[in-house]
């Protein structure tokens, strides 16, 4: 049950950061591409932060399912 949890938080991950990086890479509104910076930033530093992925996937390996 918990890989799958930790499935869905690497996928919702990924999907907000391509979708936040799209927006902020590719939209012409120089006011939305400047939202788009503030989103990407926001995922990737909660995500990759000191208690993110990082302390997720260690926690799953010392249960033993990875």
């Amino acid at each position: 049950m918990l890989q799958w949890v930790a499935t869905g938080y690497g996928v919702l991950v990924a999907v907000l950061i391509t979708a936040a990086a799209g927006v902020a890479l590719f939209v012409s509104d120089t006011s939305r591409r400047e939202m788009g910076f503030k989103v990407l930033k926001l995922v990737l530093g909660t995500a990759t932060g000191a208690g993110g992925i990082l302390a997720l996937v260690v926690r799953v390996h010392e249960i033993g399912l990875m």
